[in-house]
């Protein structure tokens, strides 16, 4: 249960800080998602569980992939992997390098990458 309760919390943080990024009140994003703000404080305070749904619906509104929002994800033997492919997720801060880390077109391009990879 402890662990439950480490990942909400994890993927709380990491809502708000990409809400933030958007610059995106609670109260805004609460209306974008059909939630009150008092279910965006809790969630990003790790005391309510989004459902899988809201996730994604979140990752639309705040432009980001699910790995951006859930993190790390168990496999079998209990060990953190990412959710994308390292080579992708390689390929992609090279890109990030290379662009000298300009957000529209990292953005852009993580975007066809991902909606062009399969994985």
């Amino acid at each position: 249960m402890e662990e439950e309760k480490k990942f909400y919390l994890r993927v709380g943080e990491n809502i708000k800080r990409a809400r933030e990024a958007v610059n995106l009140k609670q109260e805004e994003f609460a209306i974008l998602l059909g939630l009150s703000r008092a279910s965006i404080v809790n969630i990003e305070k790790g005391r309510q569980c989004p459902s899988l749904y809201l996730i994604v619906k979140a990752t639309h509104v705040l432009k980001v992939s699910i790995e951006e929002l859930v993190g790390e994800v168990y496999n079998k033997n209990n060990t953190p992997e990412s959710i994308l492919s390292d080579s992708v997720e390689r390929k992609i801060k090279l890109v990030q390098q290379e662009l000298n880390d300009s957000p529209g077109a990292v953005d852009k391009l993580r975007n066809f990458i991902l909606e062009n990879t399969s994985i």
